[in-house]
């Protein structure tokens, strides 16, 4: 069976600290791992030809949301590698590289990384983990 990807998905994105070494040595206490986005809803449908087409929205309901165009591709599972979602996201001058692995029908884990005017006011190159889980919040 084809994995796509459809529906409402709730997502999540996390970040990390500026790092910083000196003589070896990581300087203070880095967080390692902190709230990026708040939830978001992913509204997405694939075509047959497997692509990818969905908003992001953070703040629905508020009287200012974000909206995120989002577009890409599926890659179906093959052999040990489980099914994956390549997208980008576009809005508000902000653009961003999100790519994930299917761990069930449900369950989207990966990376995203903002390239262009991180809506949180992260600095560019900002990455971290990624969670979509199917279903409304």
């Amino acid at each position: 069976m084809k994995t796509k990807l459809n529906g409402l998905w709730s997502y999540r994105s996390f970040r990390h600290d500026a790092i910083v070494v000196q003589d070896n040595k990581v300087q203070g206490k880095p967080e390692l791992l902190l709230p990026w986005t708040p939830v978001g809803d992913f509204e997405v449908t694939t075509s047959e030809d497997e692509q990818v087409t969905a908003t992001l929205t953070f703040g629905k309901g508020t009287a200012k949301p974000t909206v995120l165009k989002v577009a890409g591709r599926i890659t179906q599972a093959a052999g040990p590698l489980p099914a994956a979602m390549e997208v980008t996201g576009e809005g508000s001058e902000s653009h961003y590289q999100i790519k994930g692995f299917f761990v069930n029908d449900a369950l989207i884990v990966g990376t995203v990384m903002c390239t262009a005017n991180d809506v949180a006011g992260q600095p560019v190159g900002t990455a971290g983990p990624v969670v979509l889980v199917a279903g409304k919040r």
